[in-house]
């Protein structure tokens, strides 16, 4: 959804072969009741005009003295006259959405952005914010989702379906919103969907696998860094929470650990996203963010 005039209608005068055929034509491209213009995608605020190939109507015998080039001149009138009938419904569409993004040869579009902002703000339990500050920064996260989603295409990473999230999706629900009447009220109140925040939880699930099985295995925590990060972070802290208990490390390996190996494997990823975004053609449109 690049967004770009071109000329693409074709009026044709029957189905005679040796009959002559006019092209005039089209400034924007119509398909599906929607128009590509330059950075915008607009939606036609009526059905576009049907122009049906029917020889009873365009094609005749030609009576004598004329002949194909009159004829075929009419055609190219009338095809005209059908152009401008159409342009106050073209003048008159509505923007119903901007490219904000472009990465590679995807796009983030304005309302991807405002969607994700809002579902964030609905996970967090905080208010959604909409500010430029606040979209450019939700934006740089998109452009990095994007990548990440486009190395699980091409690389055929195993991705979750929404059976595999619905208990993790239940869940959520149960915590949070046990009443349906109060979780649909939650739903409209915040602008999303029920199958928006489904969505949401399989991407997360995704990215968390996707950390686990690419980067993960070469994030290698050995005894002694456990044992430094628990005398340098941990004791200190546990000892000003419980003065009077002691504090041993066994007790804290496991988190020690998992802690660790996430700081590790992040690293590792912000390293590959470097390198992918030196490789990829990224250019944010600073009027989506204004």
């Amino acid at each position: 959804m690049w967004g770009r005039f071109s000329t693409c209608g074709r009026f044709s005068i029957g189905p005679d072969a040796t009959a002559p055929k006019v092209a005039p034509p089209v400034f924007a491209e119509v398909s599906a009741h929607r128009i590509e213009l330059s950075g915008f995608t607009v939606r036609r605020a009526t059905s576009p005009p049907q122009v049906e190939n029917r020889p009873h109507r365009f094609c005749r015998i030609l009576a004598p003295g004329e002949d194909y080039a009159a004829l075929g001149n009419r055609a190219a009138t009338l095809g005209a006259v059908l152009l401008l009938a159409a342009l106050p419904s073209l003048l008159t569409a509505e923007i119903v959405d901007r490219i904000a993004v472009s990465v590679g040869n995807a796009v983030i579009t304005t309302s991807d952005l405002d969607r994700q902002i809002r579902l964030s703000a609905f996970l967090s339990g905080t208010t959604p914010v909409f500010t430029a500050a606040a979209k450019r920064q939700m934006a740089d996260r998109m452009v990095e989702q994007a990548l990440i989603r486009k190395e699980l295409e091409s690389s055929r990473y195993p991705v979750p379906t929404l059976q595999e999230i619905e208990p993790e999706y239940q869940a959520f629900r149960a915590r949070h919103y046990p009443d349906p009447a109060v979780f649909a009220q939650a739903l409209q109140k915040a602008g999303i969907t029920e199958q928006d925040l489904k969505q949401e939880l399989v991407w997360q699930q995704a990215f968390t696998q996707f950390l686990d099985v690419r980067f993960r295995p070469g994030a290698q925590v050995t005894d002694a860094d456990i044992e430094k990060y628990f005398n340098d972070v941990v004791a200190p802290l546990a000892r000003q929470a419980h003065p009077r208990q002691p504090v041993n490390l066994a007790d804290y390996r496991h988190e020690i650990e998992a802690k660790l190996s996430g700081d590790r494997a992040n690293d590792e990823m912000d390293r590959w996203l470097t390198e992918v975004k030196r490789r990829t053609q990224i250019v944010f449109h600073d009027e989506a963010f204004r």
